[in-house]
């Protein structure tokens, strides 16, 4: 297996297809779906942030391709958006490796000031990958 690769589920490998650096980062976020029928809200929590989207933790996952409004703040300053499903691991996953189930999302509509804003906080804190190998 090459650097390039992630391991998301035992079964499941794939490349690792993010443009935007990322943080680990814990909001608290509200989503909430617009489907037939009433608005359905739900609550989660994030792991990590970039500018491009989030990994919710949820136990309330979503059909790859959902879309729904997200609501969250970030060191006091609220963020909405409308986001899209791209990935999910589901409970299995948790119950079989311990990891968190949840979903990833990409932020499909969000004010530009907001994603400078998540941008300029991201650049000013540490990545969580990194490569620690001395060359």
């Amino acid at each position: 297996m090459t650097d390039d690769i992630t391991k998301r589920d035992r079964d499941d490998v794939i490349f690792d297809k993010r443009r935007d650096t990322r943080i680990g980062a814990e909001f608290t976020v509200s989503f909430e779906l617009a489907a037939e029928g009433p608005h359905k809200f739900f609550t989660g929590i994030t792991q990590d942030i970039s500018k491009g989207g989030i990994f919710l933790s949820t136990l309330q996952t979503l059909p790859i391709g959902t879309k729904m409004k997200i609501a969250f703040a970030v060191e006091g300053r609220n963020i909405n958006a409308q986001a899209e499903v791209r990935w999910v691991r589901g409970p299995e996953a948790s119950d079989s490796m311990g990891v968190t189930p949840g979903m990833g999302l990409r932020f499909v509509d969000i004010a530009e000031e907001d994603r400078v804003y998540i941008d300029a906080y991201v650049k000013e804190k540490e990545t969580i990958y990194y490569d620690d190998e001395e060359k």
